[in-house]
């Protein structure tokens, strides 16, 4: 009688003893197939985001990859030779069209019919959404010098060959002002970018002074574009700036939120 009453209780022991063991299988398999699950899952969500991106052509030369939020240089043709791009001139939608390249850009249509521009186009193929903003290049009056005027002042730059332009925007004016590429004898060597709205609050997009014999090796800068990438109510400025002779264009992207401008990409020439 003992001797059973000893083997049913060994065989419960054994019984509870599997019987956890078994459960905290049940338990790490569970686990482990849920850690497996929201990698899976992860993993998936950060190539979906990875795929959207948008190539950028801007004249003359510049080749750009837009992903998550960064601009980055292209390199060589291959990561849009075969893609189809809508092409603005001007800000103002042309067509869609497919591109070669070989030291200029050529668009072409699915006839083979070449689209031929004079003024500053910008080209986009890709999954991010974009919208073009439109502004318009205008003359200077006595209100505008003044502006300048007071500006420079207070820079304390004094300079008899400089380059001026302005470009209405909404509510804002963005005023361009340079002496650089000048051959003349200068004290300062300057690119200056600000915009002022209707509330006369200025907001600097870029300052850059210089040593006056620095002036032909600066960049002279104008208004390429505005754009705004993902469609979230930040606008981009796209700035083209060429240097002398056949050194080339770059261009810089600022992001304008509220007053206040940051750099997206720095002009760096391919």
């Amino acid at each position: 009688m003992k001797k059973n009453i000893k083997i049913i209780v060994v065989v419960v022991i054994s019984l509870v003893i599997y019987g956890g063991i078994f459960l905290i299988y049940l338990n790490t398999k569970n686990n482990l197939n849920t850690n497996i699950s929201v990698d899976s899952e992860n993993k998936n969500s950060t190539e979906n985001e990875k795929e959207k991106k948008l190539i950028i052509l801007l004249n003359p030369h510049t080749r750009l990859k837009y992903v998550n939020s960064y601009f980055n240089n292209i390199k060589g043709d291959t990561a849009y030779s075969n893609l189809k791009f809508s092409l603005y001139e001007n800000n103002k939608f042309i067509n869609n069209y497919q591109v070669m390249y070989n030291d200029e850009y050529k668009f072409y249509d699915d006839n083979n019919n070449f689209y031929s521009f004079n003024n500053n186009i910008m080209a986009f193929s890709g999954d991010i959404s974009y919208k073009i903003k439109q502004f318009e290049q205008s003359e200077l009056n006595e209100n505008d010098n003044n502006i300048i005027n007071d500006e420079l002042l207070q820079k304390n730059i004094n300079s008899q060959n400089i380059n001026k332009l302005k470009y209405i925007y909404n509510d804002k004016i963005i005023y361009i002002i340079s002496n650089a590429l000048s051959e003349e004898n200068e004290t300062n060597a300057f690119n200056l970018i600000f915009t002022i709205n209707n509330e006369n609050e200025i907001s600097y997009i870029l300052e850059d002074i210089n040593d006056g014999d620095e002036s032909l090796n600066m960049c002279s800068p104008s208004l390429h574009g505005i754009v705004d990438f993902d469609e979230d109510g930040n606008d981009e400025y796209i700035i083209s700036c060429t240097y002398y002779s056949l050194i080339g264009t770059c261009h810089y992207i600022y992001q304008n939120i509220g007053n206040e401008f940051k750099e997206l990409k720095s002009c760096t020439l391919d």
